[in-house]
């Protein structure tokens, strides 16, 4: 399968950047690019090193877009790097996403029919972001659904390592001319869309098949978000999943509970979800903690059945970033 990547960036990640090229580089893809779309300038990514730099079967293009980048016009940014895409399958991503080492591979032994691929999306605390996700689903709402769950108002988050047929972008185009910015549940209950769920929906009313493959494993690299129940949440203050081991909580379930449920009432939803599943550490098993865990989940969609928190990261994250290293 030949693929072009569509990379979006503000200009800001340039070691992210030089992860997620040396990520796609690894599949070992024969037929491959990578167009960077954005503030594009000030990059100094080391091609040499990448081995990107003279194989015509795995080049990488800039394109400046440095207005588009500071005004947060990502649907132009992604319009203008799929109008250069020579491949039939383009893979859309933003600057601070990360492939796995089988993700190439994964991708090659999904056989459903689609036209419109989802990836698992991980964070690097083991929880899991907007990958197989719904918006104003009339059953589900939005949320973040199981791997084999369906709906039939799905949409594709952002860059979230998703991909698409050309012949799709050839048609559905990135729009913003008639959509608001959904920023918040005020926004959403009013049912107000954003670039990324226009798009889809968009998508959908002309009849692209949208599938999920959930063995291909992607990491949104950016250690401040987590998710509570079915939702992904973001650390205020640049936290990220290792605060809680400077924290000394070292005391009875109750005042766990009592500490979570303040930093939760004084909108610190993340750090909350954070200082119960620590509690859950240091108190195995127990019931008020339990309890607690279950009705802050549930206010939120409930756990995934894959969620899989650690304050030290994700295993496979942390294999991850070793192996684009080497």
């Amino acid at each position: 399968m030949d693929i072009s990547f569509v990379i979006i960036t503000g200009g800001k990640k340039p070691e992210h950047i030089e992860r997620l090229l040396s990520s796609i580089k690894k599949q070992d893809i024969k037929n491959c690019e990578s167009i960077v779309v954005g503030s594009t300038g000030n990059l100094s990514i080391d091609l040499f090193s990448l081995g990107l730099s003279s194989p015509k079967s795995n080049v990488i293009k800039t394109i400046e877009k440095k207005e588009a980048a500071q005004k947060g016009e990502l649907g132009v940014m992604r319009n203008a790097g799929c109008k250069e895409a020579k491949f039939d399958n383009i893979v859309i991503l933003d600057d601070d996403l990360l492939l796995t080492e089988e993700w190439y591979k994964n991708l090659l032994n999904f056989k459903e029919e689609y036209d419109i691929l989802t990836c698992q999306v991980r964070v690097p605390d083991g929880g899991r972001y907007w990958d197989h996700a719904c918006y104003q689903s009339p059953k589900n709402g939005h949320i973040t659904l199981e791997a084999d769950q369906q709906d039939d108002y799905l949409y594709m988050s952002g860059g979230c390592s998703w991909l698409m047929k050309k012949y799709v972008f050839d048609k559905i185009q990135y729009d913003s001319s008639e959509i608001y910015n959904m920023s918040n549940l005020k926004d959403y209950s009013e049912g107000k869309h954003n670039e990324d769920t226009y798009f889809a929906q968009r998508c959908r009313h002309s009849g692209f098949k949208i599938k999920h493959n959930h063995k291909s494993v992607a990491f949104h690299d950016d250690p401040t978000y987590t998710n509570l129940g079915r939702y992904a949440r973001r650390r205020e203050n640049g936290r990220t999943q290792e605060w809680v081991k400077s924290m000394d909580l070292d005391f009875p379930p109750e005042v766990i509970v009592q500490f979570s449920a303040a930093l939760y009432n004084s909108g610190f939803p993340a750090e909350a979800a954070d200082v119960l599943r620590m509690g859950l550490r240091r108190h195995i098993k127990n019931q008020i903690l339990e309890e607690n865990w279950k009705k802050l989940s549930d206010a939120h969609g409930g756990e995934l059945s894959d969620a899989r928190w650690s304050m030290d990261g994700d295993p496979l994250f942390l294999k991850t970033i070793n192996w684009t290293n080497e």
